[in-house]
């Protein structure tokens, strides 16, 4: 079951960035924003 969920999530990503043009650095870089800023919001809404 785990693979078949993993092959679904590259298959999204690789749509994603053909709608998009953005390269899997770019892609990279944009998760990492997101993390960061998703644990500010938790540590602002725990705290």
């Amino acid at each position: 079951m785990s693979n078949r969920i993993v092959r679904a999530h590259k298959k999204l990503i690789i749509k994603i960035q053909q709608k998009t043009g953005l390269s899997d650095y770019q892609i990279l870089w944009i998760t990492f924003a997101k993390g960061v800023l998703t644990g500010i919001l938790l540590t602002i809404l725990l705290a």
